[in-house]
């Protein structure tokens, strides 16, 4: 791979991870409007189950005490209003907790999806770490292959330089002492 493709992949997986991240908050967002929606629920349903209990208490007090009065029709329609809103309230309650439930296993599986995902990042990563490795060491014995070689071939230059230049000093000295005239006209 080369540089421009790890920048092009690092970057996909930055985008990637980003996209997750994006995810997991926004699943948190609608879990935490979900539980405030639940906890409203409840203690509206609260109030108005101390609100019935109170009124039922007050009605088997004045049972008890023989000064039950028939209901006026208007706190007949209180009552059955209040225990319509008592049970409406109650299935709203049961219909957000389930969505709670299913936000928290959203949440639960963005979660496993992003681990999911950094466990294979992470595992190319290594993957690619390595085949860059492998192909640095290959890149690097070409290199010194050839230093060897270069090295080979200055020493060998070296020494026939140094042999000439041995030769033409022995010449030289030969020249200088008309020596060289000599065998060269021996030869």
């Amino acid at each position: 791979m080369t540089l421009t493709e790890n920048e092009q992949l690092i970057r996909q997986l930055k985008e990637e991870k980003q996209a997750l991240n994006d995810a997991l908050y926004q699943a948190y967002e609608e879990l935490k409007r979900v539980k405030e929606r639940v906890s409203n629920a409840e203690k509206q349903t609260q109030e108005w189950q101390k609100r019935a209990a109170e009124k039922e208490t007050a009605l088997e007090e004045a049972k008890k005490a023989g000064t039950i009065q028939p209901l006026t029709s208007n706190e007949n329609e209180e009552l059955i209003q209040t225990k319509r809103q008592i049970n409406e309230l109650m299935t709203l309650n049961e219909e957000l907790k389930k969505e709670v439930d299913q936000s928290q296993r959203e949440i639960g599986e963005v979660l496993i999806s992003a681990k999911k995902q950094a466990s294979r990042t992470i595992q190319e990563a290594e993957i690619e770490a390595k085949q860059m490795i492998h192909s640095a060491e290959l890149t690097l014995d070409t290199i010194s292959n050839r230093a060897k070689k270069i090295a080979l071939e200055v020493d060998e230059s070296r020494q026939s330089v140094t042999k000439i230049y041995d030769e033409l000093q022995v010449k030289v000295a030969q020249l200088a002492k008309g020596s060289l005239v000599i065998e060269s006209e021996e030869g």
